[in-house]
């Protein structure tokens, strides 16, 4: 499985907000993504496959994982969006 996070920027900033070029510092950016390889995989049973050693995540369908995604500021929910995208397969690129 692969997945991309993609931060959904704001279309038009209001008048009252601050200047394009200030507010294109304000967007949101992730800094940061931990899958947490150590820990889901070995909620899945799949800790002892070669690829959770190069660090990448294995998990099986039907169970819950943990990601946790670090933003460049804090997140609003009333004005930032986000998009994920799974992808399942032999070649998920």
């Amino acid at each position: 499985m692969c997945f991309y996070i993609l931060p959904v920027t704001s279309a038009q900033p209001d008048a009252d907000d601050k200047a394009p070029e200030e507010a294109k510092e304000q967007d949101l950016a992730i800094k940061n993504i931990d899958c947490h390889v150590i820990e889901n995989t070995k909620a899945h049973h799949a800790d002892m496959y070669q690829h959770v050693e190069k660090g990448l995540l294995i998990v099986r369908r039907g169970q819950k994982f943990e990601i946790t995604i670090t933003f460049n500021r804090e997140f609003d929910i009333r004005k930032d969006q986000i998009a994920i995208m799974f992808s399942t397969g032999k070649d998920v690129h």
